[in-house]
């Protein structure tokens, strides 16, 4: 099981060649299960009608349904990727990926900075090419991009473990995630 950032899907449509390679693969595998959180699909309905045009985009989402499980979004999800957002250097949308990530247990696949650092709480796979990594290091390097956890803030005090519990808390508890599995 993989559950896809809306980044790779407008990567694979907007020609980011790792990223389509990789997808591209994903999609030609029998047994692969795909998820996308219903938020982060409504990212890639925004970035292709950016990219593609209205006329092509909603053949296109049509398409993607047939390969992508969208799960929807449940109160335990949306509290979870709240956490994760009030701890963390990151869109709300990509604090979706993470939650969805974090609720499935599986690996995310992205191409975002922001989902990609050092101890993260999720599993990630990083489909960017080397210039787009090297990008990212040296904007984290100079200051212009932040990730990672927040250095203020109401979570900012909490060791990683305890930070680990309070996000995750919705998954484990809520009724919700359970029909997940």
């Amino acid at each position: 099981m993989v559950v896809l950032d809306a980044w790779v899907v407008v990567g694979f449509y907007d020609g980011e060649e790792f990223a389509a390679s990789e997808f591209g693969r994903l999609l030609e595998a029998d047994d692969a299960v795909t998820v996308m959180s219903t938020v982060n699909f409504a990212e890639v309905c925004s970035g292709l009608a950016r990219i593609r045009g209205l006329a092509s985009t909603s053949r296109d989402t049509e398409w993607l349904r047939g390969y992508v499980v969208l799960d929807p979004v449940t109160s335990d999800l949306a509290e979870t990727a709240a956490r994760i957002k009030l701890g963390f250097h990151m869109s709300l949308g990509d604090a979706f990926a993470a939650a969805t990530a974090l609720a499935y247990d599986a690996p995310l696949w992205t191409g975002d900075a922001e989902l990609l650092f050092d101890n993260a709480l999720w599993q990630a796979t990083d489909l960017r090419h080397d210039e787009r990594r090297q990008l990212h290091a040296d904007q984290i390097e100079d200051g212009t991009k932040q990730v990672g956890r927040r250095s203020s803030g109401p979570l900012a005090g909490l060791d990683s473990d305890t930070l680990a519990e309070y996000v995750t808390a919705p998954l484990r508890t809520g009724a919700e995630t359970e029909a997940l599995r």
